[in-house]
This record gives structure tokens, C-alpha cells and sequence, in this order.
């Protein structure tokens, strides 16, 4: 899992992140998810400082329990 996570992170998330990933609703809307495998990553897209943060990687049965 480590492996893959770190190459779609550096890659694709990287140079197109609204391509790869969804808009999430309310409550937690202004964030992003995209999926890898089994996993999500949650992110946040920063269009002023063009940078991506990600919040987390999660299994995908944890990622939205908060």
C-alpha cells in the first residue's frame, strides 16, 4: 500500500487533482477524496498557493468516521 499511496500522491493527485478526486459534501465540504485501491485520500486543494494538502490516507471502512 505504502508504495502505490506515495507514487499517486507524486503523480497523478499532483498535477491534476480535481481529475482524480471528488468534491465532498457537508460536513466536511471544501475537501476532497480520491481512491486508491482500498484506500482514500482525503485532501484540500489550495488554488492560491497551487498546492494540495493532504489530510489523510485511511482503509476505505475508516476514512469518513470521525
Amino acid at each position: 500500500m505504502a508504495a502505490a499511496c506515495v507514487e499517486f500522491l507524486f503523480g497523478p493527485l499532483a498535477s491534476n487533482p480535481r481529475r482524480v478526486g471528488a468534491p465532498l459534501r457537508p460536513p466536511i465540504a471544501g475537501q476532497w477524496r480520491a481512491r486508491r485501491g482500498e484506500y482514500r485520500v482525503r485532501y484540500r486543494i489550495d488554488d492560491d498557493e497551487q498546492v494540495v494538502h493532504v489530510l489523510d490516507v485511511d482503509h476505505r471502512r475508516d476514512a469518513y468516521r470521525r
